[in-house]
């Protein structure tokens, strides 16, 4: 088992097709420096998970420091899909830009197909991380 970053919708009923998203957990780092050098959002930005649901995975409750209630961030579809796209036609170009170029362009290829299907029917979404 290993770590994994899926996207998660605020519309439990919405149907898509899903990557288990290792390629880019191996690449995270140098997808955000990537993005980052190219200008747009480090995906790391669209991470999202409620604290509760963090506190579930780990096995302990979580308490934050700053009173805040620590609930899920959710993101437009349009956000995101304009980030992958433009990571999916960086890594195109110039695949030996990071590691495993292909893998990580099929998963991020796979959020941009979820993402457009989430705009399609009005949901919003976030980046989750599983162990």
């Amino acid at each position: 088992m290993g770590v994994a970053y899926y996207i998660e919708f605020d519309n439990e009923t919405l149907e898509v097709d899903y990557t288990d998203g290792k390629s880019v957990a191996k690449a995270m780092d140098e997808l955000n420096a990537l993005a980052e050098e190219i200008g747009v959002s480090p995906l790391e930005q669209f991470m999202g998970q409620s604290m509760d649901d963090i506190g579930d995975m780990l096995g302990e409750d979580i308490e934050m420091d700053d009173g805040s209630d620590g609930a899920a961030a959710w993101f437009e579809p349009a956000e995101g899909i304009t980030v992958l796209e433009r990571l999916i036609a960086e890594l195109k170009a110039n695949p030996k830009r990071i590691r495993s170029a292909s893998a990580v362009a099929d998963d991020l290829e796979s959020y941009c197909a979820a993402l457009q299907t989430a705009h399609a029917q009005g949901a919003k979404w976030h980046l989750a991380i599983d162990f």
